[in-house]
């Protein structure tokens, strides 16, 4: 009877333990994560409307749906060498709830880094090891699944250098418009048509949709900043010839900066 009932206490201090709460240096409440993690290593930009340069970021997801969206994955990372060391806290359910469902979520950046890593992804009660290459035009994640996290896309792309994608939506009877403005475009600057290899997710997301016809995304270098900027003039004038009052036509480019052009604002 007594062993039995030290088991009982001995598996009730361990439920305690497993499911309890614990604090972060800066006095939120963290839960244990109780969920794999999903993770994509790509380059990407500080904010959304940011204007930089691109870096290295490392985005962590949970596969478990949450009842908020917004819980974020308490994590930090050290770079030490050619070892990447990503600690995981908890989940921080502490917060104000935005209520809709979604996976808990962190960003990470690692920066401008190059060269070949150890990714290693650890908490408390895992550490999984990966390994990362990044060169001037590819990012690739080798290593197997664990039950503790798994590289959610393994090859990605990075932004060329002077680049820039083109999204055309227009009416169905319009949709000539499309062809019509790069003809248009490339009698004012410089411009080359490229495409990404198959292998790796493209950097620049897919079209937008929401027109009655929308193009396949189109990607071009141009030759410098100004070249880039000057868009805006000859997108203005050719709006005002052919569809002055938008008319279900949206035309937009976006470069590798994070910087856009886009009709319906001119």
């Amino acid at each position: 009877m007594k062993n039995t009932f030290r088991k009982m206490c001995c598996l009730l201090i361990f439920l305690f333990i497993a499911g309890c709460e614990v604090n972060d240096n800066g006095g939120n409440t963290l839960s244990t994560i109780d969920s794999k993690i999903n993770f994509i290593v790509k380059e990407s930009h500080d904010y959304y409307l940011s204007s930089s340069e691109p870096e290295i970021y490392l985005n962590l997801a949970t596969e478990k749906i949450y009842g908020c969206c917004n819980f974020p994955i308490i994590a930090d990372c050290n770079i030490k060498g050619n070892i990447i060391t990503v600690n995981l806290s908890g989940i921080n359910k502490s917060g104000i709830c935005l209520t809709a469902l979604g996976p808990a979520t962190a960003n990470l950046k690692l920066g401008q880094i190059e060269g070949d890593y150890i990714l290693i992804i650890r908490s408390s009660y895992f550490s999984d090891n990966y390994n990362l290459s990044v060169n001037s035009s590819n990012i690739n994640v080798s290593g197997a699944e664990t039950n503790n996290t798994k590289p959610a896309k393994r090859n990605y792309q990075r932004y060329p250098e002077n680049s820039m994608v083109y999204y055309c939506g227009t009416l169905t009877e319009n949709s000539y418009l499309c062809q019509d403005f790069i003809d248009t475009l490339k009698t004012v600057i410089d411009i080359t048509e490229f495409t990404f290899p198959e292998n790796g997710e493209i950097p620049y997301g897919p079209a937008g949709g929401g027109h009655y016809y929308d193009a396949e995304p189109r990607y071009f270098y141009y030759q410098n900043d100004a070249d880039f900027f000057a868009i805006e003039d000859v997108l203005k004038k050719f709006k005002s010839d052919y569809f002055p009052d938008n008319n279900g036509t949206g035309l937009n480019f976006l470069n590798w900066k994070n910087e856009q052009v886009m009709s319906w604002t001119l």
